[in-house]
């Protein structure tokens, strides 16, 4: 009998699990650059994109994303030395209500090394660890707060007073 339990008890939660997997969607990602032409921004984009599609917890969108990230990149000479350095940097944004892009500070920024590759990384290391579904809530529910209260301070909420002149 214990073990007949034990199984159920197995199955019930193997079943959770594989439903709660099912129902966590990949946040849809759009990447871009802002400079085109610039061929270097141009492969980071491309290296970053395809470093996103090969996880489940993202997938590259460019119809109707959730976050943008727009990545920058340029080359320079260190002063003394001859080696190339890439300096790359990203902006990522948050795409609240389809209505406005709320800048995610911590989940973009710059990095320069004499790799393209393991700047990238880099880049990619940032937006995902500052990316998690977690983080979008809270950023969500604060914006949500926010123009609430704006809202309701301008009168545009109903049962609230228009403001006075």
């Amino acid at each position: 009998m214990k073990i007949q339990l034990l199984i159920l008890a197995a199955l019930m939660l193997s079943g959770a699990t594989s439903a709660q997997q099912a129902q966590q969607k990949p946040i849809r990602v759009q990447v871009y650059w802002s400079f085109p032409g610039n061929d270097i921004s141009f492969q980071a984009v491309r290296a970053f994109a395809a470093r996103l599609g090969s996880t489940t917890r993202y997938s590259v969108d460019d119809i109707s994303p959730e976050l943008n990230v727009g990545i920058v990149c340029s080359t320079g000479f260190s002063k003394g030395r001859n080696n190339l350095n890439y300096v790359c940097t990203s902006t990522v944004t948050l795409n609240y209500l389809s209505i406005t892009n709320v800048v995610l500070d911590r989940a973009g920024g710059m990095v320069i090394g004499t790799q393209l590759n393991a700047v990238v990384n880099h880049l990619f290391r940032f937006f995902t660890n500052n990316t998690r579904a977690q983080d979008l809530s809270e950023k969500e529910a604060k914006m949500q707060k926010e123009i609430g209260a704006s809202a309701r301070a301008f009168g545009l909420l109903p049962g609230t007073d228009s403001p006075k002149n």
